[in-house]
């Protein structure tokens, strides 16, 4: 069972407050939002406590977490490098500053983690993701209605007419205070909802692990259900490929280690066709269901997506070498000004082929860390739930608008991922056959 004893609560409110992203509390061009509080007190503590002995536990998970780090560091001092050159120094200069600041956090963040036992860090995620989620439809309601817009009504809207604008461009654009775009107002950066929605899908990522995780409750078992089902919700509704795709290649994950005999196997089939009737019979009774799923994530070149990339390519071929500076945007189209939605893309024409260099070794080394997990946690259905976290910020910088940068969610995947991932319990248990027990 979640007690309110066995949650960490600094660690919780990261997730209570993670997904109100247009709630600003100071704004001086680095904004600072009321998840960064939570996130602050817990990298104090963090470095409070590096200086005390913590064993050959948290030496093997900082050791771990070395090669990343060190080439997230070097891409930032090539970022660094390249503000001046920008046709905007000021926005790139900003936009260092705070990558450089959320690094800082995330390396203390982990350091508070390495001090939590895994079943305590994770009841806290899967806790505060359930808190979050009610904090943001509570907030989301009433800021549509503010504004004149139902949230209910948005939703059955997108459904019935097939066409995601409802959402897309009616919620998380008034959300995000944002909602006078079309007449030439003052527009938020759309990654504010990427940003907001990979809590979720953080959590979501949590709660597949608490369901299939061994000697728990009922009680546990059932907040897991809540959690999952409400991150599922949520990221469909918000219509985000990345999201989703994270969330089912977690399944597969999970499904691959739970999956033992033949008899399983045909369960899972059977559950899957189960699925798929159970879809077919909602798509029969709102019709604009399959419209709407084929328009989202049917054709990716439907929405200007593969236009962004070519047009970025012209860019990248005026100045391959050295970049157009940080924080250069790409115009798409009259008045359609945005960084290119991909990691590597974003880091080229940022950065130059060093950037190329850095944002492909950062890439890799996410790979190489996911892929090794997945060999030893094979007898640990629940920690492969969590072993894609580290695909979060690789598809999340892939299509989230950073422009080739991580965003705060992104980073606490790799934090939480490297944390809870690289124990020595854990390593140990990938050179015996034995099974892995960790408290």
């Amino acid at each position: 069972m979640i007690r309110a004893s066995a949650i960490d609560w600094p660690l919780a409110m990261v997730f209570v407050l993670g997904p109100v992203q247009w709630v600003t509390l100071v704004d001086t061009g680095l904004a600072l939002k009321p998840v960064h509080l939570p996130v602050i007190l817990c990298a104090l503590a963090g470095f409070a406590r590096a200086g005390r002995a913590q064993g050959a536990a948290a030496r093997a998970s900082v050791a771990a977490a070395g090669p990343l780090a060190l080439v997230y560091v070097a891409y930032l001092a090539v970022l660094l490098t390249g503000v001046f050159p920008a046709d905007d120094p000021g926005r790139g200069a900003a936009l260092v500053a705070k990558l450089w600041l959320q690094a800082v956090l995330a390396a203390g963040v982990f350091l508070y983690l390495l001090r939590l036992p895994v079943r305590r860090i994770c009841d806290s995620v899967v806790a505060g993701g359930l808190m979050g989620a009610g904090v943001f439809v509570a907030l989301a309601w009433m800021t549509l209605a503010a504004h004149g817009q139902s949230l209910p009504g948005l939703v059955a809207e997108a459904l019935a007419t097939g066409s995601p604008a409802p959402l897309q461009f009616r919620l998380f654009l008034t959300l995000f205070n944002a909602g006078d775009w079309a007449a030439g107002g003052a527009r938020t950066p759309a990654s504010l909802r990427q940003v907001s929605l990979g809590f979720f899908c953080i959590t979501g990522l949590f709660s597949a692990a608490a369901l299939v995780a061994p000697a728990r409750g009922t009680a546990a078992r059932l907040a897991g259900a809540a959690g999952l089902g409400a991150a599922l919700l949520l990221v469909l509704a918000s219509l985000s490929r990345s999201l989703a795709l994270v969330l089912v290649l977690s399944g597969i994950l999970v499904a691959a280690g739970l999956v033992r005999s033949r008899a399983q196997a045909a369960l899972f089939a059977g559950l899957v066709v189960a699925a798929g009737v159970g879809l077919a019979w909602l798509a029969g009774a709102t019709a604009g269901i399959f419209e709407l799923l084929g328009a989202r994530y049917g054709d990716i070149g439907a929405d200007g997506r593969l236009h962004q990339y070519a047009r970025t390519l012209d860019s990248i071929a005026a100045a391959p070498l050295t970049g157009h500076g940080t924080g250069h945007v790409e115009e798409f189209r009259p008045g359609a000004r945005n960084m290119v939605h991909n990691l590597l893309l974003g880091a080229w024409v940022q950065a130059g082929a060093a950037g190329l260099a850095l944002a492909l070794a950062m890439t890799l080394a996410a790979l190489w860390l996911l892929l090794g997990r997945v060999a030893v946690l094979r007898r640990r259905p629940d920690l492969l739930a969590l072993a894609a976290l580290p695909i979060l910020p690789l598809l999340r910088s892939q299509l989230g608008g950073q422009g080739g940068n991580y965003a705060l969610p992104e980073l606490l995947a790799f934090v939480l991922g490297l944390a809870l991932l690289f124990r020595p319990a854990l390593v140990s248990a990938g050179r015996s056959t034995r099974a892995v027990s960790i408290s």
